[in-house]
């Protein structure tokens, strides 16, 4: 008969383990599908001139969709609605609807009057053209001699 060491942490890994087991055997898996992203992967890059802000919002109108900025955050909101043939009945539903909300932080002042906002191929771009005061400026160096 060999001894085995006990160690505390390996009980706290297997019921880590079962509890899981249970909630993933119990509930399937919806929570693997992303709920709270409907407004999809982001991209937001920044020039000397602007913010641009690239956000996937597929199958939505502009309708659907609002942006606001409220002081330095950027809001975008929007709802997609589940279009339900008549008389249908529903198979499967993997595609997530409702409302959802991203903010996002701008960390330069823009010029709140000439953001703009374009909804192409799905894709949401919303330009914030930054403030002059924001924008680098070149200073001329002189030599003293």
């Amino acid at each position: 008969m060999s001894l085995m060491r006990w160690d505390p942490f390996r009980d706290l890994q297997n019921l880590q383990y079962a509890v899981n087991r249970l909630f993933d055997d119990t509930l399937g898996r919806p929570f693997e599908r992303d709920f709270g992203n409907m407004c999809g992967a982001t991209d937001v890059y920044e020039t000397p001139e602007n913010v641009i802000v690239y956000a996937d919002v597929p199958g939505l109108t502009q309708e659907d969709v609002k942006v606001q900025l409220l002081g330095n955050q950027l809001l975008i909101q929007g709802e997609r609605k589940q279009a339900v043939p008549e008389n249908a009945r529903q198979l499967r539903a993997e595609r997530s609807y409702g409302t959802f909300q991203r903010s996002f932080t701008v960390g330069v002042p823009v010029k709140q009057d000439a953001i703009k906002a374009t909804l192409r191929n799905g894709v949401l771009e919303i330009v914030l053209p930054k403030s002059d005061e924001s924008r680098p400026k070149q200073i001329q160096i002189s030599v003293d001699e």
